[in-house]
């Protein structure tokens, strides 16, 4: 060890500390032996009982390097005594899409927080054009379907409270699914149960129902609140799935309130059917006892409980809709949803739809056709039809671009015909039952 400007009884201005190819040998008793390798040019220390321990540092300059230069991102290991940047965004307004990848610095574990929506997403695929972010907010689960505003005094005729649309071949066993709702209840002299149902099937109001609850309400009361929830799981898939639930009601006062029960619980025991491979609604209907009682809901909701997410804001998920039969379209110059591409129920969130025609017209023809919600518009194309023989159909197929909804809307696919348009469910040569032609999917990307 040499001093430099300065002696051991003066404080010197630095110590030269020999690099060595090997450790030395152990220090005395009650002293750390401090060298330098020659190999990384770092500082280590080797104790008495011939502990060799590193005493940090390193190349680099926190104050100087890049690394360190952009406020909130995060440093990571990536090797020995080597370090990278992992680019964060602390202050974004809106979610992250498949277009914040690997191009503008993101890879995978950066951060993302939305401070508009208080939401925050890590990413899992950094890749260009196709970023996977899953959000991390909170332990809840994906938002599938929920009303706007309270519903109209719903009274003896089974009437659908909240609806989500499962995609065919979207369920898997094991997933589940809760459904809350709350309002008030007014009842009459002789009110009888009112009927709490969870519906699950293809067409709406006919589906099996997974668990039920029929309270028996008190008589004369005016706009006592309620509360509903039910689990539901399914057990298994395929075009003979099963599913399985239960639910409860909640009332406020056995004496006054709305039900003879503070609580009053279903008595599912066994599965019910559901086939998986069509798409399905999820429903929550309510029938009041009889004509002089009614309830009003003034929130509902429908959320799947398994892990997964939208597009940008975690995974892919999606709504798909097939045509149930051909439709065909009048000569009369005006607008007509397509049978079996309505009632389709997107979550609040930002969607891509793509949505495939199979189309057969007698003569050449170019047909608009739009997504809309029965007010609004969301996106439209003219699709040219052109074939030489007749009897023979064309494929249609175009993608919208996205679809912001800050509610969840009931969307459908309609054409404009001044012809008769057939829009078929398979092609006109060659078609084969198990393929669909006509369809629709609509992606959740955030």
């Amino acid at each position: 060890m040499r001093w430099r400007g300065g002696t051991p009884s003066r404080a010197p201005e630095y110590i030269d500390l020999p690099h060595l190819d090997a450790s030395p040998k152990r220090a005395i008793r009650g002293f750390t032996r401090l060298f330098a390798k020659r190999s990384d040019g770092l500082l280590y220390g080797i104790e008495p009982d011939g502990t060799e321990t590193g005493m940090g540092g390193g190349g680099g300059s926190v104050a100087t390097d890049t690394i360190w230069d952009a406020a909130g991102d995060t440093v990571v290991g990536t090797g020995a005594n080597t370090a990278a940047r992992r680019m964060n965004n602390d202050g974004a307004a809106v979610a992250p899409t498949v277009n914040d990848d690997s191009g503008d610095g993101y890879a995978i574990g950066s951060r993302w927080l939305d401070t508009t929506a208080d939401k925050e997403y890590i990413c899992l695929d950094a890749t260009a054009g196709a970023a996977v972010w899953k959000e991390t907010t909170g332990s809840g689960g994906t938002l599938l379907a929920s009303i706007a505003a309270a519903s109209a005094a719903i009274a003896n005729t089974e009437t659908v409270v909240v609806a989500a649309t499962l995609g065919a071949g979207t369920l898997a066993v094991g997933q589940s699914f809760r459904i809350r709702a709350a309002g008030v209840g007014t009842t009459g002299a002789t009110p009888g149960a009112d009927t709490f149902r969870i519906r699950i099937g293809p067409t709406t109001l006919t589906g099996t129902i997974p668990t039920s609850v029929a309270p028996t309400a008190i008589a004369s009361v005016t706009a006592q609140p309620f509360s509903f929830e039910a689990l539901l799981t399914i057990r298994t898939i395929t075009a003979s799935g099963t599913i399985i639930g239960e639910c409860q009601v909640l009332g406020d006062e056995v004496t006054t309130g709305l039900f003879t029960a503070l609580v009053d619980l279903s008595a599912t025991v066994a599965t019910v059917a559901v086939d998986s491979t069509v798409a399905n609604l999820l429903e929550l209907t309510f029938q009041s006892g009889t004509a002089g009682s009614s309830c009003t809901f003034h929130a509902a909701t429908i959320e799947s409980l398994t892990a997964g997410g939208g597009g940008g804001g975690g995974g892919v998920s999606t709504v798909d809709q097939d045509i149930s039969a051909d439709f065909v379209s009048a000569s009369d110059s005006a607008w007509h949803d397509i049978t079996g591409l309505t009632g389709i129920v997107l979550a609040a969130g930002t969607w891509i739809g793509l949505i495939d025609l199979e189309i057969l017209c007698g003569t050449s023809y170019g047909a608009p056709v739009r997504v809309w919600d029965g007010t609004t518009t969301y996106a439209q194309a003219e699709l040219f039809y052109s074939s030489p023989v007749t009897a023979i159909s064309s494929h249609w197929h175009f993608a919208t671009k996205p679809l912001v909804l800050g509610s969840s809307t009931t969307m459908a696919i309609a054409i404009f015909s001044d012809t008769v348009v057939t829009v078929k469910k398979y092609p006109s040569r060659g078609g084969l039952s198990s393929a669909i032609a006509t369809h629709v999917t609509f992606l959740k990307i955030s």
